[in-house]
């Protein structure tokens, strides 16, 4: 991955996460389906407790765990 996308989705999903946290329980299990590169939950990671379960019709992970492949 590109060095400078790299930095920008994680600067992204840095601001998602500042904005959604405070919605958030702090502990938990979270379903991102529609994961795409895992920036986001990443960065949810780093300000909760939550526990990820990503979901995808194809793996496009660049950073966690990558998601469990479904086209339901």
């Amino acid at each position: 991955m590109n060095f400078w996308w790299h930095r920008l989705a994680t600067r992204r999903a840095d601001q998602i996460a500042k904005r959604l946290s405070p919605h958030l329980p702090l502990t938990g299990r979270v379903l991102d389906v529609g994961s795409g590169t895992g920036h986001n939950a990443v960065a949810l990671q780093a300000r909760t407790n939550l526990e990820f379960a990503e979901s995808d019709v194809v793996d496009m992970h660049a950073v966690g765990n990558g998601p469990a492949l479904f086209d339901g």
